[in-house]
C-alpha cells in the first residue's frame, strides 16, 4: 500500500503526501541524469580516471540518499524518514567540510542533501 502521511509545515496541515511515489519519481529522474552523465562507463572506471567528478559524484550522492530514504520508508513514516535522512546527510556534509575531505566528497554529500531537501518540497525553486 502507498505510504500516505498528513504532514504539517511545508505542505500545510491537510495535504496527503505519497512519499514512496515521490521518492521513486525522484530516484528515476536522478538515475536517468546519472546514466546521461556517465554514458557506458562504470562509476569505478570514471573514478580511476583521475578526472574531476563533481557532477557525477553529486548525482551519485542524490541517488544514494534517495535509496536510503526509500529503505527507511518501509519502517518509518514518510516525513519522519525524510527528516532523519536529511539531518544525517547534513551532518555528514558538515564533517566532510570540517575535515576538508575534498571536492568529490563535498559534491557527493551535497547531492544527497539537495535530493532530500527537494523530496521534502519538490515545488521549491533550487537553492531556496
Amino acid at each position: 500500500f502507498p505510504l500516505r502521511v498528513l504532514t504539517p509545515g511545508r505542505y500545510g496541515d491537510d495535504m496527503a503526501v505519497d512519499w514512496a511515489a515521490r521518492c521513486e519519481h525522484a530516484l528515476a529522474d536522478t538515475e536517468r541524469d546519472l546514466v546521461a552523465a556517465v554514458g557506458n562507463s562504470s562509476l569505478c572506471a570514471i573514478g580511476k580516471s583521475g578526472d574531476r567528478l563533481d557532477g557525477v559524484k553529486y548525482l551519485e550522492g542524490r541517488s544514494a540518499a534517495l535509496r536510503e530514504v526509500r529503505r527507511q520508508l518501509r519502517d518509518t513514516g514518510g516525513a519522519e524518514a525524510q527528516r532523519e535522512a536529511e539531518q544525517r546527510w547534513r551532518d555528514h556534509l558538515q564533517t566532510v567540510l570540517e575535515r576538508n575531505m575534498g571536492p568529490d566528497w563535498v559534491a557527493y554529500r551535497t547531492g544527497g542533501v539537495d535530493a532530500l531537501s527537494d523530496l521534502a518540497d519538490p515545488d521549491a525553486p533550487p537553492d531556496s
